[in-house]
């Protein structure tokens, strides 16, 4: 899970997932003292309504800060959301949680359901003796 900026009021920089990269989505940089608990809308310029490049150069990492200014703001008078970032609209759902399990288990693999060694999964799966309502777990 991560947040989806929009006003930037109820996310915390250091807290909150909100950066999107793969591993953490927190920034690699410590807080400056006093702003442990600054949330987003401290780095984002009230008259433009666009990041604070000067404010997020002295307190970040390069890295941090490529990513944070590439991260959209919401322009309109949105609230911060939690999505889930496995998928492109930011909802969860069993299936994509299947594609993410499945992915994990094999990593190699770019697969969906249709694949071969997956068709010859879901065969076996299907051929086993068991009622049906027990078979859509498997």
């Amino acid at each position: 899970m991560q947040y989806r900026i929009g006003l930037g009021e109820t996310t915390k920089i250091w807290g909150d997932p909100c950066i999107p990269r793969l591993s953490t989505f927190k920034p690699f940089s410590t807080a400056p003292e006093g702003l442990q608990h600054a949330v987003v809308a401290v780095l984002v310029d009230p008259l433009t309504k666009d990041w604070d490049h000067e404010l997020i150069d002295g307190n970040f990492t390069p890295e941090d800060k490529e990513e944070i200014v590439n991260i959209p703001l919401g322009h309109e008078q949105q609230p911060d959301l939690i999505c889930w970032h496995h998928t492109r609209a930011g909802t969860f759902s069993v299936r994509s949680a299947y594609f993410l399990a499945c992915q994990q288990l094999s990593p190699h693999s770019t697969s969906e359901v249709s694949q071969p060694s997956s068709t010859y999964r879901w065969k076996k799966i299907c051929k086993v003796n068991i009622p049906p309502k027990i078979r859509l777990f498997a």
